[in-house]
């Protein structure tokens, strides 16, 4: 009787192992692991805070002097109508009047290139289209307060037509750039994965001031059209003179 005892427990605990026990044991390695996951997050943000404070120290530490120039340098969006104001002030310093600016901020890119998003560039860049017509010493002079002008613009193309007079017809094309817009982070890749891509992101900043005193830098010349300050009109311009 106590052998069928025994062999009766035997099977019943080999039951609970099978129907109860192993399960739950499973559940306490997922949480377990789990727990483990979340602790690397909390290392992670404790990482991000720290980073993040000595970046903003360093920020802070910036003139605001310099920060504006730095946002004449390289935009954080393409204003068109902004720069082509900024074009044609800088053109007037040489006695130039430009016209048929044209801004082509969709331009084909070459398909057949790939570029994985951890290499692409952090700036967008688009072709400027403009003409004017001057005589050779105005143009010289347009192109060095190009090259020495405060906002980034590569010359991509230049022609000319002689004209009467010793006026020539010029045609440029400069590229422009301005920052890229920050994408979201994907989530997709298990918990914690976008502390970490922050994390790695933050760990190569670096905030260094030596541009500030380069001579290079500080020679370059801010262009910018400075838009005067208008008081506001009437609140219905439509109304007779004298009722508002």
């Amino acid at each position: 009787m106590s052998k069928i005892t025994s062999s009766i427990l035997i099977i019943i605990s080999i039951g609970l192992y099978y129907t109860f026990t192993s399960p739950q044991y499973d559940k306490v390695k997922e949480l377990s692991l789990e727990a483990g996951e979340y602790r690397s997050v909390l290392d992670n943000i404790s990482r991000v805070i720290e980073t993040r404070d000595g970046l903003l120290g360093a920020y802070e530490s910036i003139p605001e002097a310099e920060l504006e120039r730095l946002a004449r340098v390289l935009p954080e969006d393409l204003d068109t109508v902004r720069f082509a104001l900024d074009l044609d002030t800088l053109a007037g310093e040489s006695g130039i009047a430009v016209k048929d600016i044209q801004v082509e901020s969709n331009a084909p890119k070459d398909a057949t290139l790939i570029v994985l998003p951890e290499y692409g560039n952090p700036y967008e860049k688009a072709p400027v289209s403009f003409s004017f017509i001057s005589d050779y010493s105005n143009f010289r002079k347009f192109l060095v307060r190009l090259e020495s002008n405060l906002r980034l613009m590569d010359i991509r193309s230049l022609s000319f037509r002689v004209g009467e007079g010793g006026l020539y017809e010029h045609k440029i094309t400069v590229d422009t750039y301005w920052l890229k817009s920050p994408q979201d982070v994907s989530l997709d890749a298990g918990v914690g994965s976008d502390l970490l891509k922050i994390s790695g992101e933050l760990s190569e900043a670096n905030l260094s001031q030596t541009l500030f005193a380069d001579r290079s830098y500080v020679s370059l010349k801010d262009s910018a059209a400075v838009l005067p300050i208008e008081s506001p009109g009437r609140a219905n311009p439509f109304n007779d003179i004298g009722r508002d």
